[in-house]
């Protein structure tokens, strides 16, 4: 959600985990997080990715949620969409 804080946008349970994450990110240890979890039957990639101008100055970290179980589960069928550019 754009303008939410990140660490709102999650259970309580992983507040002080996302927040340790955002902080590395913030302070420049870090590039980019991520994390590989279930949710259901559903095997789903989060990255955090901090978004910085060309100075470097920080302007708020990312968080992208995919789901890979398509891909796990039936690579076979995802290299036949795959397109050469």
């Amino acid at each position: 959600m754009i303008g939410r804080r990140l660490e709102y946008c999650h259970p309580p349970r992983l507040e002080q985990y996302v927040a340790r994450n955002v902080e590395a990110l913030k302070t420049g240890r870090e590039k980019y997080k991520v994390f590989w979890t279930r949710l259901g039957d559903r095997i789903i990639r989060v990255l955090l990715v901090a978004v910085r101008k060309p100075d470097g100055e920080l302007l708020g970290v990312a968080e992208i949620v995919e789901d890979f179980t398509e891909v796990l589960n039936n690579p076979g069928e995802v290299f036949k969409k795959i397109v050469v550019l």
